[in-house]
């Protein structure tokens, strides 16, 4: 990956498809997305040299211009006379690229036409709008294959910049840079440069690279810009202005300006419908804008959309843009209009500015209501204790019953999210259901008890809690949401995956009426699910989906960016992995209890532990012991796992593989049987037969491709079977799951040397990964071709190969420190390879 364009290759791919049926290629796409780039690199790809044709905006008006660019034009000649010129000067294997096409001109559009409908395989025309309707019957005529370029995605974005900072980019500059940018590479180029110059990217203390939201835009983006805005309407201009302080604008707030003539309805319009709201059709024209005006400008936008807001606002997403804009330049607005904006702020996971609206209207005398949004945006945060502060003077007894349900609700919140004591939330519940008679409330309250008992590891609980909030809820799409949710959760923990993938796709494209933080959980359970359908490739686009929704701050960023860590984890890219782990424990801070932090330190433990990094494995696994509240329940498991990884990361098996057999019975125990598959398949690829027996009746009760796969590991393993071993492993590299096939080709290789080639095959695309399992294989390797290792031996030999002294080993193993040296020499007796010597 290098900085600037990068060539697609699913886009080259269908290029080269294309050209193989002699069929015109069409490369359609926003100015700077790469077309050119793209065009230019297949020619060369095939060694055809470039014949361009370029149409420009400035020339369409001058019959024949673009031709006359690229071959003479002699007075008074006319298109046939033109087109046989060309036909002439065209050179032997040229390979005509058609730059623009939507800008020729009307004579030279009919020479390009008549050139593709006479020759097939002739090259192939970019455009980035309609083309002329002389050249698009031509190629359509001719059988034209369109292709059209995607923007960057998050992950390439990331590649991208980090190429060129020499450094990592935090994640929530990637996602940011990714959203303004629209992932156009020549705008993503020119913001990046921008931002270097006037160091609003910057390393930050713990040399992760930040970007600041104020940017300096480059001349040449301004240019761009420019050239785009220069014919834009009155009314166009007016709305981009306004979507530069209010984004997403409400369409109400459009229609009640008078502006409704300035929102268009194809690609590369500047304003575009949304709903119910209009947006910038590239979000870097907003930030130009923004940029340019003056705070008296800017001052009077304010104040014109405040009052269209007050006008048309009846909408909570309209009460929110209301009271934030008030908030920000000092405007007056009633207390209600604070704390319904920060209502709608926290459902949005804003919670930053939740609390700033929440105090906004305490100050400007609003009551309750406040006061329980500020709780929840402190608890949310991480800052339960100060969450509970906020509601020490309020006296339960004096409320009616619908302010008691809210209070009630609150607490039981920052008891299970805050600080990960769902027995208090429970309590909480407990004691004040019985003056409870309302459905809405009452549906709250099922909600919550769902949520706490997911949370604390109990999914049948949980589901029948979920359902009676549903039942309840029908016509409170809050709590409706949560138990939709909280039930999707719970079924894929007991091992589903057919029905919870149908609730929450259901859910998230029917109305996600639950906000942001009960649709980020959602997600998280989408994606989950889909890696135990195996299908990487969508759980990587719904991972990054979900980071790209998610307000990045605190909860919503920790979930986000832990679960997209699993997702490259099980793909092998460690190191995306191990920064989206980091991310998430900066973004919980150290006093996290809510079991997030202790999940996603463990995961962490094993993206360290899986590319032999000691240290790392030893320090996340502390971090897993600091999140973790008691290791007596159910919250112990994960840093049982952890224990067991840092073991890993030295080369053990016999402790660890004990250690994942014990957190799967207690998972079972729990019903947690998607859990108790995948940690005894994690001892399976350690080639623990035990667990492979457990398995096979735990995978099998277990749905999705992934766990039958497991299952099928199993069976090989148990059997002694290498064939069975090579046909698993296939099957994990096609779908993905690189780790999983290496350690599967080290188990083939044990039982058939001649598999040796494959394992290393899979271990040049799976960065730096190391697993006992692949140390042994190594050995095997070295092994003269009548010797074999015992399990003592090759557990030996990966400990040693880890790095671990002689007497370390004895400590390990539980043996004396001659045995030990027994076993090395014996073992270096076996090695054919003179590399194997006495260190």
């Amino acid at each position: 990956m290098t900085w600037g364009y990068r060539a697609d290759e699913t886009a080259l791919s269908a290029v080269a498809e294309a050209w193989a049926k002699h069929r015109p290629v069409l490369i359609t796409g926003p100015a700077g997305i790469g077309k050119t780039r793209l065009a230019r690199h297949f020619a060369e790809s095939v060694g055809r040299r470039p014949f361009w044709i370029i149409g420009a905006p400035a020339m369409r008006g001058t019959q024949l211009g673009a031709v006359a660019a690229a071959i003479p034009v002699g007075f008074g000649d006319d298109v046939d006379s033109v087109w046989t010129t060309l036909r002439e000067r065209l050179p032997a294997r040229a390979f005509v690229i058609v730059e623009a096409a939507e800008h020729l001109d009307t004579a030279s559009a009919a020479i390009v036409a008549r050139l593709f409908a006479s020759f097939s395989g002739v090259g192939i025309v970019t455009a980035g709008g309609p083309l002329p309707p002389a050249l698009r019957q031509a190629l359509d005529a001719a059988g034209v294959r369109e292709v059209v370029v995607p923007p960057l995605d998050l992950e390439t974005v990331t590649e991208l910049v980090e190429d060129r900072i020499g450094g990592e980019l935090s994640v929530a500059a990637a996602v940011r840079l990714q959203q303004v940018t629209g992932g156009n590479p020549f705008f993503l180029t020119e913001y990046v440069e921008g931002a270097l110059r006037s160091e609003s990217l910057a390393p930050g203390s713990a040399g992760i690279w930040e970007l600041e939201v104020d940017t300096e835009i480059s001349d040449d983006l301004r240019q761009v810009a420019a050239e785009r805005l220069a014919g834009a309407s009155e009314s166009e201009e007016r709305i981009l202005d306004l979507l530069s302080l209010c984004a997403p604008l409400p369409r109400a707030v459009v229609d009640h300006l008078g502006l409704a003539d300035g929102v268009g309805d194809a690609p590369g319009d500047l304003v575009l419908p949304l709903a119910d709201a209009v947006v910038c059709g590239q979000a870097m024209f907003t930030q130009i804008r923004r940029g340019e005006l003056g705070p008296l400008q800017r001052r009077r936008l304010v104040g014109d959309l405040v009052e269209a807001l007050a006008a048309t606002g009846e909408r909570p997403v309209e009460t929110l843009h209301r009271a934030r804009l008030c908030l920000e330049y000092g405007l007056a607005a009633p207390a209600q209009v604070f704390t319904e904006g920060a209502a709608t702020a926290f459902l949005l996971g804003d919670l930053i500015l939740t609390e700033q609206l929440a105090r906004r209207a305490i100050d400007t005398g609003a009551g309750l209501g406040a006061h329980l949004q500020l709780s929840r945006s402190l608890a949310g945060r991480g800052q339960a204790g100060r969450a509970l502060q906020v509601l020490a003077e309020i006296e339960p007894d004096s409320l009616d019953e619908d302010d008691l349900a809210g209070y009630a609700i609150t607490v039981a919140i920052t008891h299970t999210v805050g600080q990960g004591d769902h027995a208090a939330a429970h309590g909480v519940l407990d004691k004040f259901e019985p003056r409870i008679t309302s459905a809405a409330a009452r549906a709250g309250f099922a909600a919550i008890r769902a949520l706490a008992s997911v949370n604390a590891g109990r999914p049948y609980p949980a589901l029948q809690w979920a359902r009676a909030a549903q039942a309840l809820g029908r016509q409170v799409p809050l709590w409706s949401a949560l138990g939709e949710f909280v039930e999707a959760e719970s079924l894929r923990r007991s091992g589903e995956v057919a029905r919870p993938l149908q609730i929450v796709r259901q859910a998230l494209g029917a109305d996600e009426s639950g906000g942001a933080l009960v649709g980020t959980g959602a997600r998280r359970t989408l994606v989950q699910a889909l890696l135990s359908a195996a299908d990487l490739p969508a759980a990587q686009r719904e991972g990054e989906r979900l980071l790209e929704v998610s307000v990045l701050q605190h909860i919503p960023q920790a979930i986000a960016c832990a679960t997209l860590a699993q997702v490259h984890s099980a793909r092998g890219d460690f190191s995306a992995a191990r920064r989206l782990c980091e991310t998430a424990l900066a973004a919980l801070g150290d006093g996290d209890r809510t079991g997030l932090g202790r999940g996603t330190a463990m995961h962490l433990t094993i993206a360290h532990a899986m590319t032999g990094d000691r240290a790392g494995a030893r320090a996340a696994r502390r971090r897993t012991e600091r999140a973790t509240a008691s290791v007596a329940s159910w919250a112990g498991a994960n840093l049982q796992v952890a224990r067991a990884f840092e073991q890993i990361s030295v080369g053990e098996i016999t402790r660890p593989v004990a250690v994942l057999r014990a957190v799967a019975d207690e998972s079972l125990a729990a019903d947690q049987r998607a859990e108790a598959a995948a940690v005894l398949h994690a001892a399976v690829r350690l080639g623990d037969r035990i667990a492979a027996q457990r398995l096979l009746a735990v995978a099998l009760a277990t749905e999705g491709t992934l766990p039958h796969l497991q299952r099928t590991h199993a069976a090989a393993l148990l059997a002694d079977d290498a064939a069975g071993l090579s046909t698993v492993a296939d099957d994990f590299g096609r779908l993905g799951f690189l780790p999983a096939a290496a350690d599967t080709w080290a188990q083939a290789v044990a039982l058939d040397r001649t598999y040796a080639a494959r394992l290393a095959a899979v271990l040049k695309r799976c960065t730096d990964y190391v697993s006992p399992v692949t140390r042994i294989a190594k050995g095997h390797s070295a092994l003269s071709p009548w010797e074999t290792l015992s399990p003592r031996e090759a557990e030996t030999f990966a400990l040693w190969d880890a790095g671990c002294t002689g007497g370390e080993i004895a400590e390990i193993l539980g043996l004396t420190t001659s045995t030990v040296t027994g076993l090395l020499a014996r073992l270096r007796t076996k090695m054919s390879s003179p590399q194997h010597g006495s260190r």
